[in-house]
């Protein structure tokens, strides 16, 4: 069964609220569709591309590193993309319709 990559409730609010999204060059809801966790990150950017944004949590404990494919040049809603990595792996996904 097919789920929207930002869930149903983000596919409304997307026709409800003016999207504002930017995408890292290259990206595909598909390809991000197929990242699981474990990948490695020479593994997902070989599936995906590389991200536009990659930062370090301040208040990480653990070897976190985050990689963004997608922000909003406005500052408002947009359709949130996030890898978090641990240890050099994927540790979860964030996909969301971000309302601000």
């Amino acid at each position: 069964m097919f789920r929207p990559l930002d869930g149903y409730l983000g596919e409304l609010a997307s026709l409800a609220f003016r999207e504002d999204t930017v995408f890292a060059p290259g990206y595909s809801a598909f390809k991000f569709w197929r990242i699981r966790r474990g990948m490695t990150e020479a593994e997902v950017e070989r599936l995906v591309g590389g991200p536009l944004k990659t930062w370090m949590p301040r208040d990480a404990d653990l070897d976190e590193v985050y990689w963004s494919y997608s922000h909003s040049p406005g500052d408002t809603h947009y359709r949130m993309r996030l890898v978090c990595f641990r240890d050099g792996r994927v540790h979860d996904l964030h996909t969301e319709f971000y309302v601000d």
